[in-house]
């Protein structure tokens, strides 16, 4: 379980890098993940580095985060959870 409450932009980011991962079976860069959510490179870091804080990932490569279990589960719950219009 995640300690903090991640905010929306974080969620984005982790919820791109999860389902990238899914697709293609290696996490996307910072610009691939900048360009699918509309947002720049630095703005991905900063979000990144907050849910680092947050215990949401954990950076391990130059582009390698991990993404626990636990929390690949709350972002897939909460992903679906989500009413459509």
């Amino acid at each position: 379980m995640i300690e903090k409450k991640l905010s929306d932009g974080e969620l984005a980011v982790l919820r791109c890098i999860v389902e990238f991962d899914e697709l293609h079976h290696y996490q996307p860069s910072i610009e691939e993940i900048a360009e699918a959510l509309g947002v720049s490179g630095s703005a991905v870091f900063d979000r990144l580095r907050g849910a680092e804080i947050k215990g949401a990932v954990k950076k391990m490569a130059a582009r390698s985060y991990v993404i626990p279990d636990e929390v690949r589960a709350e972002i897939t719950q909460k992903k679906t959870e989500t009413p459509t219009p």
